[in-house]
């Protein structure tokens, strides 16, 4: 009688644990230069840009992942890879899509109420009237046209027509996904146009913001 008792105990411990497992599903999110995983300062040759490449710095703004539903209340991570090499988040499953950005919406730049992550202290902030930076990516190349080789990106903006906020959508439901930022593309359309330096909003940001939305990589 014992041993049942033990049995039936242990089977629903199993059952509840599937259960509870089957409800959430978790995300992480990296950021890579092409197959590689960002190392700071350490220099990687990139092929794309027949260069060696060093990255210094790399800050960014994303939200924690929300339901695309008609009003969501987005919240935002500041993420300095020098503290963090990955962001993992636990959503509840739901039939719904879920988004994530990459940068702060124009309604946070809005309410004029910084703190935590958001506060300016941080060094994310330009002013009210450019608002956030949504990503901060600074390094050296030996075929870099600017002094010392040095590029630094700082690229945001919130208002028309320089709204260029990302927005990634993914569906719950496969357990464990992997989400990774490439940050080549945005370095060859740099070299391809010879643009090293960009620090307010603008066609150029929202042309490399762009580049950017479009270097996610879903990885099973």
């Amino acid at each position: 009688m014992k041993q049942f008792q033990i049995f039936i105990l242990c089977y629903f411990i199993c059952v509840g644990q599937f259960l509870y497992a089957q409800k959430w599903d978790t995300l992480k999110f990296e950021v890579c230069l092409g197959d590689k995983r960002i190392e700071l300062d350490k220099k990687v040759w990139i092929e794309e840009v027949k260069d060696s490449v060093r990255i210094s710095k790399l800050q960014l703004y994303i939200s924690k992942p929300y339901l695309k539903i008609s009003k969501p209340h987005i919240d935002y991570v500041f993420w300095d890879y020098s503290v963090t090499k990955q962001q993992i988040f636990r959503i509840k499953r739901h039939k719904k899509n879920y988004g994530l950005k990459l940068g702060v919406d124009s309604l946070t730049n809005l309410n004029c109420q910084f703190s935590g992550d958001l506060d300016p202290l941080v060094g994310m902030y330009w002013t009210w009237q450019n608002g956030f930076i949504h990503i901060k990516l600074e390094g050296y190349g030996q075929k870099v046209l600017n002094p010392k080789g040095f590029f630094q990106f700082h690229l945001g903006g919130y208002s028309f027509p320089n709204n260029c906020v990302g927005e990634v959508l993914f569906k719950s439901g496969n357990g464990v996904n992997k989400y990774m930022l490439n940050i080549v593309p945005l370095l060859e359309q740099s070299y391809k146009v010879g643009i090293f330096e960009v620090l307010s909003p603008g066609n150029n940001t929202n042309k490399l913001m762009q580049v950017l939305m479009n270097s996610f990589i879903a990885q099973k």
